[in-house]
């Protein structure tokens, strides 16, 4: 995990503290099956982070390697090719412009429970996802799309951040979807 994914990390633990949640910490590459099963899971980080990868897989919105490349992007299934959502990751941190990310909020078929991703294609992308969900200013947006019996459903948004001096941005709702 790096030191932005940490940031979100660090800002979601705080959330969860501050409404007396109990909770876990552990990396993703020591999250095991039976770990996944125990409860909720909040999966921090995209593209280095297994779990969020196998559990983003069949989603509407996911992660993508364009060919052979090293861009990578957030793919609609129902308009591939569309959207425009890439990061090159060959290009140097400091010139980077914008980031993207995926905010989820699903039932996870494989675990049987409930999951939030919050993953971002760079780690600036996971930092602004996070930064959405902890703004309720922000978080209203997405409720504003929201069917009546929204809190019942899987959710799923794709979040841009422009990148400023390295570091995320405001975070931009782009488009969501509900089922």
């Amino acid at each position: 995990m790096n030191y932005r994914d940490t940031l979100a990390e660090s800002g979601l633990v705080a959330f969860l503290a501050r409404h007396d949640k109990q909770y876990e910490l552990e990396l993703s590459t020591r999250a095991s099956y039976p770990d996944m099963q125990r409860g909720a899971s909040v999966l921090v980080g995209g593209l280095d982070n297994l779990w969020t990868m196998r559990v983003t897989g069949p989603l509407r919105f996911h992660f993508v390697r364009r060919g052979a490349t090293y861009v990578y992007a957030i793919e609609d299934r129902q308009h591939p090719g569309q959207g425009g959502w890439n990061v090159n990751m060959v290009q140097s941190f400091d010139r980077a412009t914008e980031d993207f990310a995926i905010v989820a909020r699903i039932f996870d078929q494989t675990t049987g429970r409930p999951v939030l991703v919050v993953a971002g294609l760079g780690a600036n992308g996971t930092n602004a996802a996070a930064q959405f969900l902890l703004d309720p200013a922000r978080t209203a947006e997405l409720t504003a799309y929201a069917p009546r019996d929204w809190r019942r459903l899987n959710m799923e948004a794709v979040i841009r951040t422009q990148i400023l001096d390295n570091h995320a941005g405001p975070p931009h709702l782009v488009t969501c979807v509900f089922w």
